[in-house]
């Protein structure tokens, strides 16, 4: 008897050990996973680099996503700890809340990286509650009194206060905006409003009265706009950081087709000398002649009272410009420089991929310029439109031929000797790559232009290049396999 209750004793110990042992598993979650700050050479094509993360065992599940308001999303079924994603991907956790990690490459937290997941979690549920009306509209989602109050706003959403309290911001630094009928909501955080303005054919006729082409950047600040209606549509980061990640669907080499084939810049550069011969001839008039610079009109071309100030004439306006330099993209200012008034128009601003600035003495003489053709205007650019294609492919070239420099001694040196030198090419940085700052000098890029960050799986990316210059050229690459992933702008 005793042994028949040991023997049962025995197999009820091996089933809770079995049990005990089961229980032990982790189960399989289903995650997705949104990483930021990812470089653009990762998503063409996505199944490329999904398929080369899959070959980490730990990672063999996961799938592509999609891309948008520059966040790359995967798709992940895992046991694993959200710390070991993270580490397995090579990136740095950066928020994980239910089903949803955020990661971002190493060395990515700064006040950007911090607010940036949180808009998106406010635009995530106004678009998941926005309903258009049957003129087209949306309806909007807060009352006159919620919009008061940041607190309110999340509630309404069904976000969590907690979320939004950081080490940069705190709840109260987060603001929801709601136009009553266009369905424009501008969200952001910040002591204060410092957006730059957002010109798209896709938000006609909204006007941001606050936006900066110079915002004061003292203190952090992170924005963006969401259009929800019928006739305005789109999503615009407007913080100068943000822009870079905005999806213009064009780059500064972008031509426009009619009414001849020509450079969208050089088209764009004979819209501004248009309105620097108008503001001249308004300030010669004998209405703004004796005004001083700060009491002449200024703003932004969809402004009418600018337009009717310099009498523009429309009768042969050329609307092939729309999709690339829209009304609101022009910026009329004045600057006092040496005992003269000086017009200045700026197209976009200096984040954007077709920024423009030109300048002129609107006291000169105006004799021989012609409305219809004023190219014989003596102006000045501060920043010029390229004259063909050929300065593009000239200043890709520079810079293709820098990064096989920089790649070469990346591979020699690898990842890990520039552990606190990332960023701007300096000296330091230069003597660890054992490259001489005169070996990356060319005619349109010196050393300090290029820049080099981590991204995932110790990835590489070198970067060089602005609006100004061109617009931004990047190389992708495994340090680790000594491979360049790809080159592109």
């Amino acid at each position: 008897m005793i042994r028949k209750t040991s023997l049962v004793f025995a197999a009820l110990a091996a089933i809770c050990a079995l049990a005990t042992s089961t229980d032990a598993q982790p189960a399989n979650r289903n995650l997705e996973l949104r990483v930021f700050k990812l470089c653009r050479g990762y998503l063409r094509p996505m199944t490329a680099t999904a398929n080369r993360l899959r070959e980490i065992k730990a990672l063999d599940t996961l799938t592509p996503a999609g891309h948008s308001e520059g966040v790359t999303r995967f798709k992940l079924t895992t046991a694993m700890q959200d710390s070991e994603v993270a580490e397995a991907l090579g990136l740095s956790l950066i928020h994980a809340e239910g089903d949803v990690l955020e990661l971002a490459p190493q060395g990515s937290d700064d006040a950007g990286m911090e607010a940036r997941p949180k808009l998106l979690d406010i635009v995530q549920a106004i678009r998941a509650r926005v309903v258009i009306d049957e003129n087209g509209s949306a309806v909007p989602i807060f009352s006159a009194e919620e919009t008061k109050s940041t607190a309110a706003c999340l509630a309404k959403l069904g976000l969590k206060p907690a979320r939004f309290d950081g080490e940069f911001f705190k709840q109260a630094d987060y603001h929801i905006e709601q136009t009553q009928f266009a369905g424009i909501y501008t969200i952001w955080a910040g002591k204060a409003y410092a957006g730059l303005p957002v010109a798209a054919p896709s938000l006609y006729g909204i006007k941001d009265e606050r936006a900066s082409l110079e915002p004061d950047q003292e203190s952090p600040f992170v924005g963006c706009k969401l259009a929800m209606g019928r006739w305005t549509n789109g999503f615009f980061w407007v913080d100068p950081a943000g822009c870079e990640l905005n999806d213009y669907g064009f780059d500064r080499s972008a031509t426009i087709a009619k009414p001849r084939k020509e450079l969208a810049v050089q088209a764009g550069a004979k819209r501004v000398r248009q309105l620097l011969l108008a503001a001249a001839k308004m300030r010669q008039s004998d209405d703004y002649k004796d005004k001083e610079a700060k009491d002449l009109p200024t703003g932004f071309l969809s402004d009418w009272s600018l337009t009717s100030a310099l009498k523009l004439d429309n009768k042969n306006r050329d609307y092939s410009l729309w999709q690339h330099y829209p009304d609101e993209s022009f910026h009329l200012g004045w600057i006092e420089d040496g005992g003269k008034v000086k017009a200045r128009v700026r197209a976009h601003h200096a984040v954007h991929p077709l920024y423009l600035d030109g300048a002129v003495d609107a006291g000169a003489s105006l004799e021989g310029v012609s409305d219809k053709d004023p190219s014989t205007l003596k102006m000045e650019w501060l920043v010029a439109p390229e004259e063909s294609a050929e300065v593009f492919r000239a200043r890709a070239d520079e810079a293709d031929k820098t990064f096989g420099v920089i790649s070469a001694a990346l591979f020699e040196a690898g990842v890990d000797s520039l552990d606190g030198l990332w960023g701007k090419l300096n000296g330091p940085a230069l003597k660890v790559l054992k490259v001489a700052e005169q070996t990356l000098r060319g005619a349109s890029f010196g050393a300090r232009d290029y820049s080099i960050s981590r991204q995932m799986l110790d990835d590489v990316v070198i970067e060089v290049g602005s609006a100004a210059t061109g617009g931004r050229r990047w190389q992708l690459l495994d340090v680790k396999n000594k491979k360049v992933i790809r080159t592109g702008q």
